[in-house]
This record gives C-alpha cells, sequence and structure tokens, in this order.
C-alpha cells in the first residue's frame, strides 16, 4: 500500500478546519496539521501578499482523486493547491494508524 502527504491550501482559519473536518469524517484523510503564515504569489498579473493557512494531510495513494473532489468545493481559490507527496519511508506504526483510519466509502 502507498501513502501520500497532501499539502492543500486555505483562505482562512475556518476554511482550513472545514476541510480537515470534512475530509476526517469521510476517512479521506487520518489526520491533518494546520499551520499559517505570509505569502507572497503572482496572480492575474501581480504579487500578491496575504495570510495563508496549509493543511498537510496523510492518506492513502489511492484516495488522491477523492480528496480532490472533496476540497474543490470546499475551497475559495479559484486555483487552489491539492499537491500530494509519496512518503517513501516512514514510522510503521504511524503508516498503519493512516492505513486504519483512511478508506474508500
Amino acid at each position: 500500500m502507498k501513502f501520500v502527504r497532501v499539502l492543500i491550501s486555505a483562505t482562512s482559519n475556518k476554511e482550513a478546519k472545514t476541510l480537515v473536518t470534512q475530509l476526517a469524517q469521510k476517512n479521506l484523510i487520518a489526520g491533518a496539521l494546520v499551520t499559517h503564515g505570509q505569502v507572497m504569489y503572482w496572480w492575474k498579473d501581480r504579487l500578491v501578499e496575504r495570510k495563508y493557512w496549509n493543511v498537510s494531510a496523510f492518506t492513502r495513494a489511492t484516495l488522491k482523486k477523492k480528496v480532490i473532489a472533496a476540497v474543490r468545493p470546499l475551497n475559495k481559490d479559484e486555483v487552489p493547491i491539492i499537491s500530494f507527496y509519496e512518503i517513501l519511508d516512514a514510522n510503521p506504526d504511524f503508516l498503519a494508524w493512516v492505513a486504519q483510519n483512511t478508506f474508500q466509502k
């Protein structure tokens, strides 16, 4: 079984909490870390500076399409960050926890 970390952008703390809650309740993620900070990025020919929240969640690689489908309607960004990073090596107990708490309904 392959596992991934998914990085999801959120425009507010409330949005980040909603994303984590919805994804966890659907067993699409085992859990997540939420962090925030100042960001700068190009958008529509201008440099934007603002606060952003990052959701770093853990799931199975087979759930990527379902995660994307669940995030899009909840995210206020026109082009939200939803990127996946394969977990090549990790604490076996952690991976067992991810497997136990994620599944397709």
